[in-house]
Parts: C-alpha cells; structure tokens; sequence
C-alpha cells in the first residue's frame, strides 16, 4: 500500500491561489512532489540532534567589516547643488508630496 502524500494537490491549488497563479495540473503534480520533497528535508533536519551545537550567526568568521562614521567638512557645495535636477538658490528644489 503506497504512503499518503502529506500535500494534496488541493494544497497545492489552495496554495496557488493564495499567491495568485494558475496552474496546469502538469504543475500542480510537479509542485505537489517539490512540496513532498521539502517537508521530507525539514523532516530529517529536524531529527538531527543538534545538542551541542553552539549558535552561528555566520559560518565565514567575518566580524563588522564596516568602519566608523566619521564627520569631516565638505567644501564644494556648488558642486552638489549644480548636479541637482532642478534647484532653488543654495537648495535641491524637489516635488511637493504634501497636501
């Protein structure tokens, strides 16, 4: 006797629908297996005894790469504003979005 599959192709079209696509029952069959085949992973993950398994946030040992800000005056004004679209004296002249 042949194990009843733990998504039913009305997962799968209940599941379509929720994420708004249509599907061929071509489709259907092969997302039901993928289905399948991903539950059946989580499965055996989950069987893993991970006891003694210290948190990783990442496995490369990279520590924050990113330096600290630091302030430092900035002369050329005029260039910034030049490159503007559209300008207004010494500021950025952009699109009223207020009401």
């Amino acid at each position: 006797m042949e194990k009843s599959s733990p998504i039913t192709k009305e997962d799968v079209l209940k599941i379509a629908t929720l994420a708004k696509l249509s599907l061929s029952a071509d489709e259907v069959s092969l997302y039901q297996s993928q289905f399948v085949k991903i539950l059946d992973s989580i499965a055996e993950l989950s069987r893993l005894n991970v006891e003694n398994v210290p948190p990783t946030s990442s496995v490369l040992g990279i520590k924050n790469a990113l330096r600290e800000d630091q302030a430092s005056p900035f002369d050329n004004m005029n260039a910034l504003i030049d490159n503007a679209p559209e300008k207004d004296g010494p500021y950025f002249k952009v699109p009223k979005i207020i009401e």
